[in-house]
């Protein structure tokens, strides 16, 4: 893994480089190199679905520790690089197309949403007893070279977060956002 400054941290967040063939050849190709990388144990398995070329950049130049959560019951986000977004079918995981506006826009919902702070029991059986509309899961890496995944599930008038960061406890989160929903329904359609 290259470890860079902030300055830097969206041409080099994770080893990238330029291939000119297939998608499935550049998949295999990206998870030979990814298997070389020291990479938390909530990471196995995301990179092999596929990575943006160009991460998408959610900016915030004043912070770059770790996902958090203000006196005000908000998300605060590091400055940080998506490195891609996934939902799933029943066959399989499926990664979104890259659309840097809707990413962003996304970002700046959550940030709006109040949210509570919930259990990972809670959290779990809701998830295994209820049908989700849509889910995504965000890869990102912080400004300060560290992994995350952001998880969001959509049932009925709720959402649900989980994050795992690394060197971080995973936080679980509740909110009820009617623009949020639609923008994690409309990203979800939103595939490759």
């Amino acid at each position: 893994m290259i470890v860079c400054t902030t300055a830097g941290l969206v041409s080099c967040c994770i080893k990238t480089e330029k291939y000119n063939f297939s998608f499935d050849d550049k998949k295999d190709a990206m998870t030979e190199d990814i298997d070389n990388l020291y990479l938390p144990d909530f990471m196995r398995g995301y990179f092999q679905h596929g990575t943006y070329e160009q991460p998408t950049r959610v900016p915030n130049p004043m912070y770059f520790n770790e996902i958090k959560i203000s006196s005000e019951k908000q998300l605060v986000f590091p400055e940080l690089s998506v490195l891609s977004v996934y939902t799933y079918n029943p066959d399989s995981i499926l990664l979104i197309k890259q659309d840097d506006a809707q990413i962003n826009q996304l970002f700046e919902l959550i940030k709006k949403a109040s949210i509570s702070s919930d259990i990972k029991s809670s959290i779990s059986e809701r998830l295994k007893n209820e049908e989700q509309d849509s889910e995504l899961y965000i890869v990102i890496v912080t400004g300060s070279a560290k992994y995350a995944v952001v998880s969001i599930y959509s049932l009925d008038d709720n959402i649900y977060i989980k994050i795992n960061q690394e060197d971080s406890e995973e936080l679980f989160l509740t909110t009820q956002s009617v623009d949020l929903q639609n923008s994690v329904r409309e990203l979800s359609k939103n595939v490759s």
